[in-house]
């Protein structure tokens, strides 16, 4: 019995989808702007070649991310408060809809605290926002 029970926990473990959150093409800096209740994201490529983000991966003008649940994360003290993932900004083919970064380049965007319902009572508290933005090469 207990073979069965170590069988099956090392075939769920073995399909687990392992997310590797760090790039070395590129890297992100976020500053906390609690007195415009946004995030400030900057990223900047280290790659020879241009990089594209969809959607679901940067913040449009007005700070939305299309369909992004498990983009980002801010945690204050031992809250965590996951990203609304309830935008849509629709369906687009190929890389039309696709945010663009030349080689070497840097692209800023922001990312607004209603998106991840901070209550109001905490956004002067300190907080962490856990942003993995996937890049791809296009």
């Amino acid at each position: 019995m207990r073979f069965l029970v170590l069988l099956v926990v090392f075939a769920l473990i073995s399909c687990a989808t392992v997310e590797n959150r760090s790039d070395n093409r590129f890297t992100v800096d976020v500053r906390d702007r609690p007195d415009r209740e946004l995030f400030e994201v900057a990223l900047t490529s280290h790659s020879p070649n241009r990089l594209c983000l969809s959607p679901e991966f940067w913040p449009n003008s007005h700070g939305w991310m299309s369909a992004a649940p498990q983009t980002a994360t801010v945690t204050i003290g031992t809250d965590s408060f996951p990203i609304d993932g309830d935008y849509n900004a629709g369906f687009c083919i190929g890389n039309e809809c696709a945010v663009r970064v030349p080689p070497g380049s840097t692209i800023t965007g922001i990312i607004l605290y209603q998106r991840f319902g901070i209550p109001s009572d905490l956004v002067q508290s300190p907080k962490v926002l856990d942003f993995h933005p996937r890049a791809y090469t296009c």
